[in-house]
């Protein structure tokens, strides 16, 4: 039986819907088509994260999830009426915006006390938007306000991450974290693990294991510990994060299945600490 303190966990990746309030358009339009987004269509609350008392959920970081988009203060406003201010928020807004407006949208995402940083999906075609010259200024105001970007793409798309790369390394005070392990799948991995290797580099940028199933909802075990190990063996103990991509991850187990998954890929409580729980605790606290 694990310990009270090796059975805590943070998780940095997690979303609630609540679709009576917000817009949600991606996912009551179903976008994307996911096989089983229509067990995602309904609202998921802080009370469904169970883990049936087997790890102990200290915090969380909450990333947006598209309750409005025009306004994006809504969400986090929403949240920290309606679960108080016991996790830290993740909002969004676009990257390339013209730089005036994009400090006008985050200086009043930071009246928010949870606010700490923003994600903007850069997925496929959208990824030309990393490349704007906008980009150079909002990625130092972000780093000016110790702020956090999520950066959520196919890092196998060699040139997006070069310019990844190069902006982390012109603001090295900017966290970048990697969403869902880089949107991996077996057919992008050599790609991938070249550009695991080059991000690696860069003590500013994390990598969240995460998010698997958005990717393929049967993909193996073998495939994932894989992934894992050349995770494990690039970026440093401090810069990996555990998390479960709730309710999404429901597509593929339960939210208690994954932590127990997460667990196993673990060598001993020290990497599991940090893993399930510190590391994530470092960089999201408020």
């Amino acid at each position: 039986m694990a310990t009270q303190h090796n059975s805590t966990i943070y998780d940095p990746h997690l979303h609630l819907f609540y679709l009576d309030e917000g817009d949600y358009f991606w996912l009551k339009n179903a976008l994307p088509p996911w096989p089983k987004i229509a067990m995602l269509q309904k609202s998921f609350s802080e009370e469904e994260l169970d883990l049936n008392n087997e790890f102990v959920l200290s915090q969380f970081t909450h990333i947006e999830a598209g309750f409005n988009n025009q306004q994006a203060e809504k969400e986090i406003a929403f949240l920290e009426r309606k679960i108080g201010k016991k996790h830290s928020a993740i909002g969004y807004y676009q990257i390339d915006v013209e730089p005036s407006l994009f400090k006008q949208q985050i200086n009043t995402l930071l009246s928010y006390s949870t606010f700490v940083g923003i994600r903007d999906i850069t997925e496929g075609s959208d990824a030309a938007r990393l490349h704007s010259e906008n980009v150079n200024q909002n990625f130092a105001f972000l780093a000016h306000n110790k702020l956090i970007f999520e950066a959520q793409f196919e890092i196998s798309e060699l040139q997006h991450t070069t310019r990844i790369y190069e902006l982390a390394k012109a603001q090295p005070n900017l966290d970048i974290v990697l969403n869902h392990a880089g949107l991996v799948t077996p057919y992008n991995y050599s790609n991938w693990l070249r550009a695991l290797k080059q991000l690696s580099q860069l003590p500013n940028v994390y990598i969240k294991y995460s998010g698997f199933e958005m990717q393929e909802i049967n993909l193996s075990d073998t495939f994932r510990n894989k992934v894992f190990d050349a995770i494990f063996a690039n970026f440093s103990q401090e810069r990996i994060l555990f998390g479960s991509n709730f309710p999404v991850c429901l597509m593929a187990s339960s939210y208690l299945a994954l932590w127990q998954h997460y667990r196993a890929l673990c060598q001993n409580d020290s990497i599991w600490q940090k893993l399930a729980c510190d590391n994530a605790k470092a960089l999201y606290s408020n």
